[in-house]
């Protein structure tokens, strides 16, 4: 899906499945309550976007590599949430920003998350580890939420 004007998930238990998502110069989205956007491929925050969710959840699902590609510092995920298996979730070297969830993080049964850009990924909420794994081949990891959380 590539989305070049608004998308907004307005009822709390809204699902929208697509296999990538970009977001264009532009774009802005909202979602309500625990309203889900769940993709098998990639996600990208392009220049010029502004995204910004206040609620809800992106899943990462799936048995192919999935990646994140940061190209707008207007840009943040709230909760995210990691099923991939036997293949991990990334965040991508074509990032030119960080990568921010201001929510939690939630990292399931055989998932691993990734980084190959040298950019940051900032987790703003709490990392929930349910046997999941971080490896960083480059860059930072950055736990930003308050001491209890972390």
């Amino acid at each position: 899906m590539d989305v070049y004007g608004t998308l907004e998930l307005t009822n709390t238990a809204a699902k929208l499945y697509c296999t990538y998502m970009t977001w264009g110069n532009g774009s802005t989205g909202s979602m309500s309550g625990s309203s889900v956007i769940s993709l098998s491929r990639n996600w990208e925050f392009s220049s010029g976007a502004n995204i910004n969710f206040t609620s809800g959840y992106v899943d990462f699902t799936g048995t192919i590599a999935s990646y994140i590609t940061s190209k707008d510092g207007n840009c943040a995920f709230n909760h995210v949430r990691n099923f991939k298996s036997a293949t991990y979730l990334a965040h991508s070297s074509a990032s030119t920003t960080g990568s921010v969830i201001n929510g939690n993080l939630y990292m399931y049964s055989g998932s691993e998350l990734r980084s190959f850009s040298s950019q940051r990924i900032e987790l703003n909420g709490f990392l929930n580890n349910i046997a999941g794994s971080i490896h960083l081949d480059s860059g930072i990891f950055e736990f930003k939420g308050g001491f209890t959380t972390n």
